[in-house]
């Protein structure tokens, strides 16, 4: 019985301070129709929030998939570096140890000093490459680090190395002139005793020929 009046009651329009307003309970199939309308609101919500992910993961893959693709080639490429560098290294500890004046050490330094410069060359290289990336994201920005200290430690073995070659190449280059020098005077005695026998040759011939014109005047007397 109290319904009735209820459901009367909330039709009626109150006045309040001036202000109109109106109460109506709403019916089970206009609750139904409305919760299913948040419901659908919700789900898409949740799909748009699926979307911002999608489009995070999106964005790395188009924008940074080459910088990422660049960083680890080129810390590949200077794994592979360290074996002919300590090669050069341990190349030119020999030749320091051997003597400048030995067979064959100048094309060998010579040889040593052409890796050398490819080596650094090609660390260089390198070091172009990965400072040329900007805005990487965090595990590229670590990765691009450890690869640059890694060029660093490698670039200060080949520039060693350089540095003891050039030294050892002025020390070859003079230990050979100094033997082309004492093989040359070596050879000059020889040169000298030639020349003063064919002196005495000259003057026996000299004196031969005025003994045959003394003897041409007597006759002739």
């Amino acid at each position: 019985q109290a319904f009735p009046r209820l459901k009367a009651f909330t039709n009626q329009t109150l006045t309040a301070s001036s202000t109109s307003f109106q109460i109506r309970i709403m019916s089970p199939s206009e609750v139904k129709y409305m919760q299913q309308d948040d419901s659908m609101d919700g789900e898409v919500a949740s799909d748009a929030s699926t979307d911002d992910q999608m489009e995070s993961a999106l964005g790395r893959t188009q924008s940074q998939l080459v910088k990422q693709k660049t960083v680890q080639q080129v810390a590949a490429r200077i794994n592979k570096r360290h074996r002919p560098v300590q090669e050069l290294v341990n190349a030119t500890r020999t030749l320091l140890g051997r003597s400048p004046a030995a067979a064959g050490a100048l094309e060998e330094v010579e040889r040593q000093q052409k890796i050398a410069r490819n080596l650094g060359e090609d660390l260089v290289e390198d070091t172009l490459a990965l400072d040329s990336l900007a805005n990487l994201f965090a595990d590229d920005r670590a990765a691009r680090k450890s690869a640059l200290a890694d060029i660093d430690s490698l670039t200060d073995q080949v520039d060693g190395a350089k540095a003891s070659l050039l030294k050892r190449r002025r020390e070859v280059e003079q230990a050979r002139l100094a033997g082309e020098e004492q093989l040359r005077q070596s050879h000059e005695p020889d040169a000298v005793d030639e020349h003063e026998e064919d002196e005495d040759e000259e003057a026996t011939n000299d004196d031969e020929m005025q003994s045959d014109d003394a003897e041409g005047e007597e006759a002739a007397e």
